[in-house]
């Protein structure tokens, strides 16, 4: 089952999802830590979603809603888990909820390799983040 978490349930599910968040955090380049999402999440700025088809967490994605001038996204901050490559059959779900909340889009800041998806078709390339570390 692909859910949303409440944000009172965070500190109860944190320890069983802390592995997966870290493994995504290595691979954010510094911009963000475990600790920026936990308290992200129990102030409700930020979304769990996890997949639990038995007693074991096996993926999760954390949205954020963004406000931009013209128009409310929703922003998929991070995809950890065994069940990634599966990982686009579960985004009806968040699509669905994003739209409750406003949403005109649905957007992702990804490492080049998802672009391969051939899930992605509904999706487009709108930018590149280009980066220099000093």
């Amino acid at each position: 089952m692909f859910t949303g978490v409440s944000k009172k349930n965070i500190p109860q599910i944190w320890p069983y999802i802390l592995p997966l968040i870290e493994k995504g955090v290595r691979r954010s380049f510094g911009k963000t830590s475990s600790e920026t999402y936990y308290q992200k999440l129990l102030k409700g700025d930020m979304q769990l979603w996890v997949y639990k088809p038995e007693l074991q967490v096996e993926m999760i994605t954390i949205t954020a809603l963004i406000d931009y001038p013209e128009k409310r996204s929703c922003h998929i901050a991070l995809v950890s888990g065994q069940m990634r490559k599966n990982w686009m059959a579960y985004t009806k779900t968040i699509e669905q909820w994003a739209i409750s909340k406003g949403c005109q889009s649905i957007e992702a800041q990804a490492r080049k390799g998802w672009m391969k998806e051939k899930k992605l078709k509904d999706w487009q390339l709108t930018q590149v983040i280009l980066e220099k570390k000093l």
